[in-house]
């Protein structure tokens, strides 16, 4: 019994371990394409570098690398932009499913349930980089971002996480004014997108494909009044949130206006640690890079 836990660690850390180099080499590879066919006639170009901190992560992401362009090229025609539509920040609204694809909790899960007025999500889609499969009308494209979820509880809620399951309770005593789970993932998506102009102030576009994004940091945060003085405070844990999910994408637009909407394909939880629930985002594009 022992050896096949053994084994099955092993199994999950040689997995883990193989999603962060793939991860780690697709971030290295889209920061130095910008480096290819380079010719006589370039100009410098300056980079711009962002640094991220995430609990004992950390990140230091080239936006525009360090490279050279053609003169020629160096002022991109306005009429023949690269149409792609991922790299820039997104906000909505993130929540959970029941696996018959209701927002309603059971009553042995009602302490699960959602405030969606404060159940907020936020995208940094930092880099993108496509590939054309017929001009600027269709292509795939791939890309990095950073995903914020904010799962607000309805209901006056308290996490436990043991190495067996995470159970949320409804606390009789307390009066909380914020108790929110907070997860957020390194994601890479592989979509298929079309565009119906090679102007992008005439262009309606439309992309689907899938999301892979990994967990790198989670926790619990909560804030409540006492007579004395406010209680505020944060707790981070894995609550066995699944390390990886893999969601369906859309995006959908015209011009700089996007839509957006993800669909977890994996549940929330690790299998038989936590409820069954799909997680799901939908917003708005506010701003295009």
């Amino acid at each position: 019994m022992n050896q096949a836990f053994l084994n099955t660690d092993r199994m999950k850390t040689t997995f883990t371990t193989l999603v962060k180099t793939c991860f780690f080499t697709i971030l290295c590879l889209l920061g130095t394409t910008a480096f290819a066919q380079l010719g006589p006639d370039s100009v410098y170009v300056k980079p711009d570098t962002a640094h991220f901190n995430f609990g004992d992560h950390g990140f230091e992401i080239i936006i525009h690398p360090q490279t050279f362009a053609d003169k020629d090229t160096a002022a991109d025609d306005p009429d023949e932009d690269d149409l792609t539509h991922w790299a820039g920040i997104d906000i909505g609204v993130n929540g959970w499913f029941t696996p018959d694809r209701s927002l309603a909790m059971s009553s042995e899960h009602k302490a699960w349930e959602l405030d969606y007025a404060r159940s907020i999500s936020f995208n940094f889609n930092f880099m993108e980089k496509k590939i054309p499969i017929r001009k600027e009308f269709v292509g795939l494209f791939t890309g990095l971002g950073l995903e914020y979820n904010a799962y607000a509880f309805k209901n006056d809620v308290n996490l436990w996480v043991d190495p067996d399951t995470v159970m949320a309770t409804l606390d009789t005593v307390i009066d909380f004014s914020k108790s929110k789970l907070k997860a957020t993932y390194l994601n890479l998506p592989l979509m298929l997108e079309f565009n119906t102009s090679r102007k992008k102030e005439k262009s309606f576009h439309f992309a689907t494909g899938v999301l892979v994004g990994w967990r790198i940091n989670s926790k619990w945060k909560y804030k409540y009044d006492t007579p004395d003085e406010q209680i505020s405070n944060k707790i981070k844990s894995h609550y066995h949130l699944n390390s990886f999910k893999i969601a369906a994408s859309a995006r959908v637009g015209y011009r700089k206006f996007s839509l957006f909407a993800n669909y977890s394909l994996n549940p929330v939880f690790e299998k038989d640690k936590g409820p069954e629930l799909y997680a799901f985002n939908v917003g708005v594009t506010l701003a295009h890079f």
